[in-house]
Protein backbone atom coordinates (compact mmCIF):
# COMPACT_ATOMS: atom_id res chain seq x y z
CA UNK A 1 0.00 0.00 0.00
CA UNK A 2 1.55 3.37 -1.00
CA UNK A 3 1.48 5.89 1.85
CA UNK A 4 1.43 9.69 1.34
CA UNK A 5 3.71 12.03 3.25
CA UNK A 6 2.92 12.36 6.95
CA UNK A 7 0.61 15.19 7.93
CA UNK A 8 -0.40 16.78 11.18
CA UNK A 9 -3.04 14.37 12.53
CA UNK A 10 -4.72 17.23 14.40
CA UNK A 11 -5.52 18.77 11.02
CA UNK A 12 -6.50 15.69 9.08
CA UNK A 13 -7.05 12.00 9.94
CA UNK A 14 -7.10 9.80 6.87
CA UNK A 15 -8.17 6.21 7.43
CA UNK A 16 -7.74 3.51 4.83
CA UNK A 17 -9.33 0.07 5.02
CA UNK A 18 -8.73 -2.64 2.43
CA UNK A 19 -10.42 -6.05 2.24
CA UNK A 20 -8.44 -8.46 0.04
CA UNK A 21 -10.20 -11.60 -1.20
CA UNK A 22 -8.03 -14.59 -2.14
CA UNK A 23 -8.35 -16.19 -5.60
CA UNK A 24 -8.21 -14.71 -9.06
CA UNK A 25 -10.08 -12.09 -11.08
CA UNK A 26 -10.30 -8.39 -11.81
CA UNK A 27 -10.38 -6.00 -8.84
CA UNK A 28 -13.59 -4.26 -7.84
CA UNK A 29 -13.35 -1.11 -5.74
CA UNK A 30 -15.99 0.75 -3.75
CA UNK A 31 -15.23 3.95 -1.86
CA UNK A 32 -16.89 5.62 1.11
CA UNK A 33 -15.37 9.03 1.81
CA UNK A 34 -16.01 11.76 4.35
CA UNK A 35 -13.91 14.79 5.27
CA UNK A 36 -12.01 12.64 7.75
CA UNK A 37 -12.15 9.02 6.63
CA UNK A 38 -11.84 6.77 3.62
CA UNK A 39 -12.81 3.11 3.31
CA UNK A 40 -11.94 0.82 0.42
CA UNK A 41 -13.08 -2.73 -0.31
CA UNK A 42 -11.07 -4.29 -3.10
CA UNK A 43 -12.12 -7.71 -4.36
CA UNK A 44 -8.90 -8.93 -5.91
CA UNK A 45 -10.16 -12.51 -6.21
CA UNK A 46 -13.91 -12.76 -6.80
CA UNK A 47 -13.45 -16.46 -7.65
CA UNK A 48 -13.60 -17.14 -3.90
CA UNK A 49 -15.08 -14.18 -2.00
CA UNK A 50 -15.23 -16.20 1.23
CA UNK A 51 -11.55 -15.79 2.12
CA UNK A 52 -10.50 -12.29 3.14
CA UNK A 53 -7.66 -10.36 4.68
CA UNK A 54 -8.62 -7.07 6.32
CA UNK A 55 -6.04 -4.26 6.55
CA UNK A 56 -6.45 -0.96 8.38
CA UNK A 57 -4.14 1.99 8.90
CA UNK A 58 -4.08 5.57 10.06
CA UNK A 59 -2.10 7.67 7.60
CA UNK A 60 -0.12 10.53 9.02
CA UNK A 61 -0.43 9.20 12.55
CA UNK A 62 3.32 9.13 13.21
CA UNK A 63 4.40 7.40 16.42
CA UNK A 64 0.80 7.08 17.65
CA UNK A 65 0.32 3.93 15.54
CA UNK A 66 2.95 1.92 17.39
CA UNK A 67 0.76 -0.82 18.80
CA UNK A 68 3.18 -3.73 18.86
CA UNK A 69 2.68 -4.20 22.61
CA UNK A 70 -1.09 -3.75 22.51
CA UNK A 71 -3.09 -6.76 23.70
CA UNK A 72 -5.10 -8.94 21.34
CA UNK A 73 -8.26 -7.93 23.20
CA UNK A 74 -7.55 -4.24 22.48
CA UNK A 75 -6.81 -4.89 18.80
CA UNK A 76 -10.06 -6.86 18.56
CA UNK A 77 -11.88 -3.66 19.59
CA UNK A 78 -9.92 -1.48 17.16
CA UNK A 79 -10.76 -3.57 14.07
CA UNK A 80 -13.86 -5.80 13.97
CA UNK A 81 -15.67 -7.85 11.36
CA UNK A 82 -19.26 -8.79 12.24
CA UNK A 83 -21.87 -10.80 10.41
CA UNK A 84 -24.92 -8.64 9.87
CA UNK A 85 -28.46 -9.74 10.86
CA UNK A 86 -30.21 -11.82 8.22
CA UNK A 87 -32.76 -9.02 7.77
CA UNK A 88 -30.10 -6.85 6.09
CA UNK A 89 -30.86 -5.91 2.52
CA UNK A 90 -28.93 -7.95 -0.08
CA UNK A 91 -26.12 -6.37 -2.03
CA UNK A 92 -23.23 -4.12 -0.97
CA UNK A 93 -24.31 -1.20 1.22
CA UNK A 94 -22.60 1.34 3.43
CA UNK A 95 -23.35 2.23 7.00
CA UNK A 96 -22.96 1.16 10.58
CA UNK A 97 -25.94 -1.11 11.26
CA UNK A 98 -26.48 -2.81 14.59
CA UNK A 99 -23.07 -4.22 15.59
CA UNK A 100 -24.49 -6.46 18.32
CA UNK A 101 -23.89 -9.62 16.31
CA UNK A 102 -20.81 -11.55 17.39
CA UNK A 103 -17.49 -10.52 15.91
CA UNK A 104 -15.94 -12.96 13.47
CA UNK A 105 -13.06 -14.69 15.23
CA UNK A 106 -9.62 -14.45 13.71
CA UNK A 107 -6.05 -13.24 14.12
CA UNK A 108 -4.89 -9.62 14.42
CA UNK A 109 -1.35 -8.61 13.48
CA UNK A 110 0.48 -5.30 13.14
CA UNK A 111 2.80 -5.10 10.15
CA UNK A 112 4.71 -1.87 9.36
CA UNK A 113 2.04 0.41 10.72
CA UNK A 114 -0.84 -1.56 9.21
CA UNK A 115 -3.28 -3.53 11.37
CA UNK A 116 -4.28 -6.78 9.67
CA UNK A 117 -7.14 -9.12 10.51
CA UNK A 118 -7.47 -12.64 9.07
CA UNK A 119 -10.76 -14.47 9.80
CA UNK A 120 -10.31 -17.93 11.25
CA UNK A 121 -13.04 -19.38 9.00
CA UNK A 122 -14.27 -18.53 5.48
CA UNK A 123 -17.04 -15.96 5.24
CA UNK A 124 -20.54 -17.13 4.25
CA UNK A 125 -21.65 -16.35 0.71
CA UNK A 126 -24.88 -14.41 0.40
CA UNK A 127 -24.33 -12.70 3.77
CA UNK A 128 -23.39 -9.13 4.70
CA UNK A 129 -20.57 -8.26 7.10
CA UNK A 130 -19.78 -4.99 8.82
CA UNK A 131 -16.14 -3.93 8.98
CA UNK A 132 -15.51 -1.30 11.66
CA UNK A 133 -12.22 0.47 12.34
CA UNK A 134 -12.03 2.51 15.56
CA UNK A 135 -8.45 3.73 16.18
CA UNK A 136 -9.66 6.10 18.92
CA UNK A 137 -9.28 3.13 21.31
CA UNK A 138 -5.50 3.54 21.04
CA UNK A 139 -3.44 6.12 22.96
CA UNK A 140 -2.77 9.24 20.91
CA UNK A 141 -5.55 8.52 18.40
CA UNK A 142 -8.56 9.48 20.52
CA UNK A 143 -9.43 12.31 18.11
CA UNK A 144 -9.75 9.97 15.09
CA UNK A 145 -13.35 9.19 14.19
CA UNK A 146 -14.25 5.51 13.64
CA UNK A 147 -15.23 4.40 10.15
CA UNK A 148 -17.41 1.46 9.06
CA UNK A 149 -18.39 -0.31 5.88
CA UNK A 150 -20.83 -3.13 5.15
CA UNK A 151 -19.42 -5.76 2.78
CA UNK A 152 -21.69 -8.22 0.92
CA UNK A 153 -20.18 -11.63 0.07
CA UNK A 154 -21.35 -12.55 -3.40
CA UNK A 155 -22.77 -16.03 -4.03
CA UNK A 156 -21.07 -18.20 -6.61
CA UNK A 157 -23.30 -18.64 -9.66
CA UNK A 158 -23.60 -21.86 -11.65
CA UNK A 159 -21.66 -20.41 -14.56
CA UNK A 160 -18.73 -19.59 -12.30
CA UNK A 161 -18.83 -22.99 -10.65
CA UNK A 162 -18.61 -24.80 -13.99
CA UNK A 163 -15.63 -22.79 -15.17
CA UNK A 164 -13.68 -22.62 -11.93
CA UNK A 165 -11.09 -25.28 -11.22
CA UNK A 166 -11.12 -27.07 -7.86
CA UNK A 167 -8.60 -25.83 -5.32
CA UNK A 168 -6.76 -26.89 -2.21
CA UNK A 169 -8.19 -24.50 0.36
CA UNK A 170 -5.75 -25.32 3.17
CA UNK A 171 -3.29 -27.90 4.45
CA UNK A 172 -2.90 -28.51 8.18
CA UNK A 173 -0.71 -28.38 10.17
CA UNK A 174 -0.28 -24.84 8.87
CA UNK A 175 3.17 -24.34 10.43
CA UNK A 176 6.43 -24.87 8.57
CA UNK A 177 8.26 -26.78 11.33
CA UNK A 178 7.02 -30.30 12.14
CA UNK A 179 8.50 -32.96 14.45
CA UNK A 180 10.44 -35.73 12.71
CA UNK A 181 7.84 -38.22 13.98
CA UNK A 182 4.93 -36.17 12.58
CA UNK A 183 1.89 -38.35 11.76
CA UNK A 184 -0.77 -36.75 9.55
CA UNK A 185 -1.92 -33.90 7.34
CA UNK A 186 -5.42 -32.58 6.72
CA UNK A 187 -5.95 -31.46 3.12
CA UNK A 188 -9.04 -29.30 2.55
CA UNK A 189 -10.55 -28.94 -0.95
CA UNK A 190 -13.03 -26.45 -2.36
CA UNK A 191 -15.15 -29.30 -3.75
CA UNK A 192 -15.25 -33.13 -3.62
CA UNK A 193 -12.36 -34.83 -5.42
CA UNK A 194 -12.27 -38.20 -7.18
CA UNK A 195 -11.57 -41.00 -4.75
CA UNK A 196 -10.19 -44.51 -4.94
CA UNK A 197 -6.78 -46.12 -4.45
CA UNK A 198 -5.46 -44.13 -7.42
CA UNK A 199 -5.39 -40.89 -5.43
CA UNK A 200 -1.94 -41.72 -4.06
CA UNK A 201 -0.43 -41.29 -7.52
CA UNK A 202 -1.26 -37.60 -7.04
CA UNK A 203 0.58 -37.34 -3.72
CA UNK A 204 4.31 -37.43 -3.10
CA UNK A 205 6.87 -36.35 -0.53
CA UNK A 206 10.23 -34.89 -1.59
CA UNK A 207 13.34 -34.21 0.47
CA UNK A 208 14.60 -30.86 -0.76
CA UNK A 209 17.71 -31.26 1.39
CA UNK A 210 18.71 -34.51 -0.33
CA UNK A 211 17.05 -33.72 -3.68
CA UNK A 212 15.16 -37.03 -3.78
CA UNK A 213 11.68 -38.51 -3.46
CA UNK A 214 10.89 -40.19 -0.14
CA UNK A 215 9.83 -43.77 -0.83
CA UNK A 216 6.55 -45.18 0.52
CA UNK A 217 5.74 -42.41 3.01
CA UNK A 218 1.94 -42.69 3.13
CA UNK A 219 -0.51 -45.10 4.66
CA UNK A 220 -2.66 -46.03 1.64
CA UNK A 221 -5.98 -45.73 3.43
CA UNK A 222 -8.45 -43.05 2.35
CA UNK A 223 -10.03 -41.12 5.20
CA UNK A 224 -12.52 -38.50 3.97
CA UNK A 225 -14.82 -36.26 5.98
CA UNK A 226 -18.58 -36.76 5.61
CA UNK A 227 -18.82 -33.87 3.11
CA UNK A 228 -15.87 -35.28 1.09
CA UNK A 229 -14.01 -31.99 1.35
CA UNK A 230 -11.27 -33.04 3.80
CA UNK A 231 -8.71 -35.81 3.32
CA UNK A 232 -6.75 -37.07 6.32
CA UNK A 233 -3.38 -38.08 4.89
CA UNK A 234 -1.31 -40.27 7.21
CA UNK A 235 2.40 -40.89 7.16
CA UNK A 236 2.72 -44.64 7.69
CA UNK A 237 2.73 -45.13 11.50
CA UNK A 238 4.85 -48.26 11.07
CA UNK A 239 7.68 -46.10 9.78
CA UNK A 240 7.23 -43.30 12.29
CA UNK A 241 7.12 -45.55 15.38
CA UNK A 242 10.59 -46.46 16.63
CA UNK A 243 11.65 -50.11 16.47
CA UNK A 244 8.73 -51.65 14.52
CA UNK A 245 9.32 -53.59 11.30
CA UNK A 246 8.91 -50.86 8.67
CA UNK A 247 10.85 -48.38 10.77
CA UNK A 248 13.76 -50.83 11.02
CA UNK A 249 13.64 -51.94 7.38
CA UNK A 250 12.99 -48.60 5.63
CA UNK A 251 13.89 -46.05 8.26
CA UNK A 252 11.86 -43.10 9.52
CA UNK A 253 10.14 -40.96 6.89
CA UNK A 254 11.58 -37.65 8.12
CA UNK A 255 15.08 -36.78 9.32
CA UNK A 256 15.50 -34.00 11.85
CA UNK A 257 17.08 -30.93 10.27
CA UNK A 258 16.10 -31.78 6.67
CA UNK A 259 13.55 -29.82 4.65
CA UNK A 260 10.70 -31.40 2.69
CA UNK A 261 7.74 -30.59 0.52
CA UNK A 262 4.44 -32.38 0.23
CA UNK A 263 3.35 -32.15 -3.40
CA UNK A 264 -0.20 -32.57 -4.75
CA UNK A 265 -0.40 -33.21 -8.49
CA UNK A 266 -2.15 -30.69 -10.77
CA UNK A 267 -3.79 -33.64 -12.58
CA UNK A 268 -6.00 -34.76 -9.69
CA UNK A 269 -9.58 -34.30 -10.87
CA UNK A 270 -12.65 -33.28 -8.93
CA UNK A 271 -15.84 -35.32 -9.08
CA UNK A 272 -16.92 -32.89 -11.82
CA UNK A 273 -13.92 -34.08 -13.84
CA UNK A 274 -11.96 -30.81 -13.64
CA UNK A 275 -8.24 -30.92 -12.79
CA UNK A 276 -6.65 -28.84 -10.05
CA UNK A 277 -4.57 -27.32 -12.84
CA UNK A 278 -1.55 -26.26 -10.79
CA UNK A 279 0.60 -28.25 -8.36
CA UNK A 280 0.16 -27.54 -4.66
CA UNK A 281 3.16 -27.69 -2.34
CA UNK A 282 3.60 -27.52 1.42
CA UNK A 283 7.20 -26.87 2.43
CA UNK A 284 8.36 -27.68 5.95
CA UNK A 285 11.41 -28.50 8.03
CA UNK A 286 11.67 -31.56 10.29
CA UNK A 287 12.61 -30.78 13.89
CA UNK A 288 13.63 -33.24 16.61
CA UNK A 289 11.12 -36.03 17.33
CA UNK A 290 8.48 -35.26 19.96
CA UNK A 291 7.82 -37.99 22.52
CA UNK A 292 6.29 -35.85 25.28
CA UNK A 293 2.58 -35.85 26.04
CA UNK A 294 0.71 -32.53 26.01
CA UNK A 295 0.04 -31.28 29.55
CA UNK A 296 -2.62 -28.79 30.63
CA UNK A 297 -0.18 -27.40 33.20
CA UNK A 298 1.95 -25.97 30.37
CA UNK A 299 -0.91 -24.08 28.69
CA UNK A 300 -1.20 -20.32 29.13
CA UNK A 301 -4.73 -19.28 30.12
CA UNK A 302 -6.25 -15.83 29.45
CA UNK A 303 -9.64 -15.09 30.99
CA UNK A 304 -12.09 -12.29 30.14
CA UNK A 305 -13.82 -9.82 32.41
CA UNK A 306 -17.44 -9.79 33.57
CA UNK A 307 -19.90 -8.14 31.17
CA UNK A 308 -17.64 -8.44 28.13
CA UNK A 309 -17.76 -10.83 25.19
CA UNK A 310 -13.98 -11.10 25.07
CA UNK A 311 -12.79 -14.64 24.39
CA UNK A 312 -11.27 -17.19 26.70
CA UNK A 313 -7.87 -17.95 25.18
CA UNK A 314 -5.50 -20.89 25.51
CA UNK A 315 -1.91 -20.73 24.21
CA UNK A 316 -0.02 -23.99 23.80
CA UNK A 317 3.77 -24.47 23.95
CA UNK A 318 3.60 -26.56 20.77
CA UNK A 319 1.07 -27.01 17.91
CA UNK A 320 -1.76 -29.45 18.49
CA UNK A 321 -3.87 -31.50 16.07
CA UNK A 322 -6.07 -29.13 14.01
CA UNK A 323 -9.12 -31.41 13.71
CA UNK A 324 -9.09 -32.49 17.36
CA UNK A 325 -8.83 -28.87 18.51
CA UNK A 326 -12.22 -28.36 16.87
CA UNK A 327 -13.91 -31.37 18.47
CA UNK A 328 -12.25 -31.83 21.88
CA UNK A 329 -12.46 -28.40 23.50
CA UNK A 330 -15.55 -26.65 24.88
CA UNK A 331 -16.51 -24.20 27.63
CA UNK A 332 -18.93 -25.21 30.37
CA UNK A 333 -20.38 -23.92 33.60
CA UNK A 334 -19.06 -25.62 36.73
CA UNK A 335 -22.15 -27.85 36.67
CA UNK A 336 -21.37 -29.10 33.16
CA UNK A 337 -23.81 -26.98 31.12
CA UNK A 338 -22.20 -26.01 27.82
CA UNK A 339 -21.83 -22.28 27.14
CA UNK A 340 -23.13 -21.20 23.73
CA UNK A 341 -20.59 -19.47 21.52
CA UNK A 342 -17.99 -19.92 18.81
CA UNK A 343 -14.44 -21.26 18.91
CA UNK A 344 -11.47 -20.57 16.64
CA UNK A 345 -7.96 -21.89 16.24
CA UNK A 346 -4.94 -19.59 16.27
CA UNK A 347 -1.89 -19.40 14.04
CA UNK A 348 0.03 -22.67 13.58
CA UNK A 349 -2.56 -24.41 15.76
CA UNK A 350 -0.76 -23.18 18.89
CA UNK A 351 -3.73 -21.26 20.32
CA UNK A 352 -7.48 -21.72 20.80
CA UNK A 353 -10.10 -19.23 21.89
CA UNK A 354 -13.80 -19.20 22.60
CA UNK A 355 -16.17 -16.23 22.35
CA UNK A 356 -19.60 -16.54 24.03
CA UNK A 357 -22.83 -15.55 22.32
CA UNK A 358 -23.80 -13.42 25.33
CA UNK A 359 -21.64 -11.33 27.67
CA UNK A 360 -19.92 -13.21 30.48
CA UNK A 361 -21.78 -13.27 33.78
CA UNK A 362 -20.10 -13.68 37.12
CA UNK A 363 -19.55 -17.32 38.11
CA UNK A 364 -17.37 -20.41 37.88
CA UNK A 365 -16.61 -22.01 34.51
CA UNK A 366 -14.28 -24.59 33.02
CA UNK A 367 -12.75 -25.54 29.71
CA UNK A 368 -13.51 -29.21 29.04
CA UNK A 369 -10.72 -30.99 27.16
CA UNK A 370 -11.09 -34.48 25.66
CA UNK A 371 -8.11 -36.63 26.61
CA UNK A 372 -7.80 -37.90 23.02
CA UNK A 373 -6.46 -34.44 22.05
CA UNK A 374 -3.07 -35.00 20.38
CA UNK A 375 0.02 -33.12 19.34
CA UNK A 376 1.48 -33.50 15.83
CA UNK A 377 3.30 -36.71 16.75
CA UNK A 378 0.20 -38.51 18.05
CA UNK A 379 0.98 -38.02 21.75
CA UNK A 380 -2.34 -37.41 23.49
CA UNK A 381 -3.34 -36.26 26.96
CA UNK A 382 -4.31 -39.90 27.53
CA UNK A 383 -1.07 -41.60 26.46
CA UNK A 384 2.17 -41.13 24.51
CA UNK A 385 2.21 -42.40 20.91
CA UNK A 386 5.09 -44.75 21.69
CA UNK A 387 4.83 -46.91 24.82
CA UNK A 388 7.73 -49.00 26.13
CA UNK A 389 6.00 -52.29 27.00
CA UNK A 390 9.24 -53.74 28.36
CA UNK A 391 9.10 -51.28 31.25
CA UNK A 392 6.35 -53.27 32.93
CA UNK A 393 2.60 -52.87 33.26
CA UNK A 394 1.31 -49.70 31.67
CA UNK A 395 -1.17 -47.93 33.94
CA UNK A 396 -4.16 -46.57 32.09
CA UNK A 397 -6.11 -43.50 33.14
CA UNK A 398 -9.73 -44.18 32.17
CA UNK A 399 -10.89 -40.56 32.45
CA UNK A 400 -12.38 -39.19 29.21
CA UNK A 401 -12.03 -35.49 30.03
CA UNK A 402 -9.79 -33.04 31.83
CA UNK A 403 -10.91 -29.62 33.01
CA UNK A 404 -9.37 -26.17 33.28
CA UNK A 405 -11.46 -24.18 35.81
CA UNK A 406 -11.71 -20.39 35.66
CA UNK A 407 -13.88 -17.74 37.24
CA UNK A 408 -15.54 -14.58 35.95
CA UNK A 409 -15.37 -12.06 38.77
CA UNK A 410 -16.33 -8.44 39.31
Amino acid sequence: MRRPAARDIAQQALLALVVLCCGCGEPHVELLSTSEARLTIEELTPGDPRSVLVQASVLGAGDAWRVGNTSDETLSRVLTLRRMPTSSLPGPTHGSDDPSNASVLGTHRVEEGTLEFRPALPLVTGESYQVRFDPSVLPGLDAVEPVALVHYVESLGDEVNVARAPAVVAIYPSGDVLPANHLKFYVLFSEPMRQGSGIFQHLRLESTTRQEHVARPFRHTELWSSDNLRLTLWFHPGRQKTGVNLNVELGAILRAGDTYKLVISPHWRSQRGVELGTPVEKVFRAAAPDHEQPALSTWHFSTPSRGSRAPVRLDFPQPLDWALLQSELSVETQSGERVAGRAAIGESESAWWFQPESPWVEGDYRVAVGRVLEDLAGNSLERPFEVDLSAGTVKRDTRKMEFLPFAITR
